[in-house]
């Protein structure tokens, strides 16, 4: 941060053990702070024993040493630089500088560390987390050095760790930082009913059922809020009857990864599909026909088919409240957000499908009210399939 100042030239003020000069009194001297590595570079002089210096290799090497000292200590460092204007001291003539002309050839004051130190209470939860299994990285706004040795003090790290400054953060792809993140979890998203229909496409050169716009209208749009519902549902009642998980168990088990796209996934795309080709064969299209992009049939075809994914995801909601406990025993009202969520979607389904700025935007076109009819009861199939997975989870549990 870089201010503009006048320097006092009131009585007395001579005498006050300020880095100017008698006749500089009067005039603008602008001060600096911040970061070392950021002030240092500004600095061609440094303030030592009353002298302005010339800031040589060796000075500047003395100023990076203290630094890193006080860093070491876990401190947080500020530095200070300063410098005098020659031109006339009016409030004018000092605005009309741009920042390039006035941080430059600047007097380096010096530094100072100031701590922090982190609450009592950090070092236990730090030290539960890891027998936990938990893995904590830890995301700072200071230095490196800073940050490692608070991270020392608080028992997070021993020996030698991983850091990555924020400017080779911004330059690194994303293979090169789970090398860098070596051994921790990868995340693996997929959504089997958004590719089935490019599948399908491919394989048995159909109509592409799914714009990629649609996609997103999806994953950016009505996904978005019955998602966050889903994070405030409340724990199980039995919750903690239930035994901890392994300790090196990931949470994208196969189990878990069998559920969603050998399982759910599969009865989602099924629904989209047949969407699609309701509209399609009831409007008289032929198999390995290909009707153009802006035909009214296959405008609603892909309509029926982004409508299926967000009737399923509807009872899919419902069903991922819980992995193994019924639907009715939950409470099917418990988590009201899930219905404020459901509400917002179907709203903005309905703007896609009917208004003419949504089926412009998306490539839509408006469906008759027997295919939604025809999509409905796969939401409830959806919903009746997990819960007599979650019957059978259960009677394994207990045998």
């Amino acid at each position: 941060m870089t201010t503009v100042h006048l320097i006092p030239s009131l009585p007395g003020s001579e005498k006050k053990p300020l880095p100017f000069k008698a006749n500089e009194r009067g005039k603008y001297v602008v001060l600096t702070k911040g970061a070392m590595e950021n002030i240092l570079p500004l600095c061609t002089h440094i303030y030592i024993d009353g002298d302005e210096r010339y800031l040589d290799g060796d000075l500047k090497e003395g100023v990076i040493s203290a630094c890193n000292s006080f860093m070491d200590m876990g401190l947080r460092v500020i530095s200070f630089a300063y410098k005098s204007f020659a031109h006339a001291n009016t409030l004018h003539s000092v605005s009309g500088l741009v920042s390039t002309d006035i941080e430059t050839d600047m007097v380096f004051a010096g530094l100072i560390g100031l701590e922090d130190p982190p609450r009592a209470e950090v070092p236990e939860a730090v030290r539960k987390c890891s027998e936990a299994g938990i893995r904590i990285i830890m995301i700072t706004g200071d230095g490196s050095r800073t940050a490692v040795a608070i991270a020392r003090e608080i028992g997070l790290v021993e020996g030698t760790p991983t850091v990555i400054e924020g400017h080779d953060f911004n330059q690194m792809g994303d293979a090169e930082l789970r090398t860098r993140l070596a051994g921790k979890e990868v995340i693996f998203a997929s959504n089997i009913p958004e590719a089935v229909p490019y599948l399908a496409y491919i394989m048995f050169r159909i109509p592409l059922p799914l714009t990629v716009v649609q996609i997103l209208a999806v994953d950016l749009g009505t996904d978005m809020l019955p998602a966050l519902a889903l994070g405030a549902e409340k724990p199980t009642p039995d919750v903690m009857h239930q035994p901890p998980r392994k300790l090196h168990e990931r949470l994208l088990n196969p189990p878990l990864i069998f559920r969603a796209y050998f399982f759910l996934g599969p009865i989602e795309a099924i629904a989209c599909m047949s969407g699609f080709f309701y509209v399609l064969f009831q409007g008289g299209w032929i198999w390995g026909t290909v009707p153009p992009a802006d035909n009214m049939l296959y405008l609603q075809a892909t309509s029926a088919c982004l409508t299926a994914i967000i009737i399923t995801q509807i009872g899919n909601v419902f069903a991922c409240r819980s992995s193994r406990e019924s639907l009715l025993h939950i409470g099917f009202l418990s988590n009201r957000l899930i219905f404020a969520g459901i509400a917002v979607t179907l709203l903005l389904q309905l703007f896609i499908v009917y208004h003419p700025f949504g089926n412009e935007i998306f490539g839509t076109a408006p469906l008759r009210y027997d295919v939604w009819m025809f999509l409905v009861p796969f939401s409830f199939l959806l919903l009746a399939a997990e819960e007599l997975r979650k019957v059978y989870i259960r009677k394994r549990h207990l045998a």
